[in-house]
């Protein structure tokens, strides 16, 4: 009976622990000068390095025993090719000074597990936590059953997000914060097979193909999945209200 009330409370735990991390280039990079290799390491490793420092942060936030959390901060550092953190420094800082020391201690002492660079590279991230929060906004079922598994997907932030070329489809949510428009488009254009845009229950919006791909479209205030299928490396600059 105590087994089975400790795994309870650690999956509760798990649930009400959350970190998002973005890597908006465009938005976080305006004023610096970034040669075309380190844009593509940013770009390349944007997946990887978000879901490393995911599961860095996760792990630290769950240490500090927090009843609720909702903070936001925004830091930059340099990596070198030794994976060393240096000039780590909060553009954004959040509420909490603990939390902010925790984070910057957890950083440097596990930056060797990023994605490895052959030079010096600024990096920036948008850190968002949540702990005892609704975290339904971070998964959706891939079903209407009621018996479908829950699965989590990646969100995918305003601005620019690279892709590699892969076989199998990539599925991305986000969500708006009132009605507007929904743009995206590809570089090179026709570097996507086929993108489309779903509501969180799976309806289908708007389909794009390699011929004509871009999306422009007017939505309601909420939450949303994009599928991509790849033809080669693809850029997709996405903005959403």
């Amino acid at each position: 009976m105590k087994i089975i009330l400790i795994v309870f409370m650690m999956l509760i735990a798990t649930l009400n622990a959350n970190v998002e991390v973005d890597q908006n280039i465009k938005a976080l990079y305006k004023n610096v000068n970034l040669t075309d290799k380190q844009k593509d390491y940013i770009l390349d490793n944007q997946d990887e390095n978000i879901e490393i420092l995911q599961k860095i942060l996760n792990k630290e936030i769950k240490k500090l025993k927090l009843d609720h959390l909702k903070e936001k901060n925004i830091i930059s550092f340099y990596i070198n090719k030794n994976l060393q953190v240096t000039k780590f420094k909060f553009l954004k800082k959040s509420n909490n000074r603990k939390l902010d020391k925790v984070i910057k201690k957890a950083i440097k002492k596990q930056s060797k597990k990023f994605i490895p660079t052959k030079e010096k590279i600024l990096m920036r991230f948008i850190i968002s936590y949540k702990i005892g929060q609704n975290q339904e906004s971070s998964h959706y079922n891939n079903s209407s059953s009621n018996n479908s598994k829950e699965i989590y997907y990646q969100n995918i932030p305003r601005g620019t997000t690279r892709f590699q070329h892969l076989s199998k489809e990539y599925v991305r949510i986000f969500e708006t914060t009132k009605d507007g428009f929904i743009n995206l488009n590809t570089e090179p254009k026709q570097c996507m097979k086929r993108i489309t845009l779903l509501t969180e229950k799976g309806k289908n919006i708007t389909t794009s193909y390699a011929y004509m791909l871009g999306i422009n479209k007017e939505v309601f205030k909420g939450k949303f999945k994009l599928l991509f299928q790849t033809k080669t490396k693809c850029n997709v600059n996405l903005q959403y209200p």
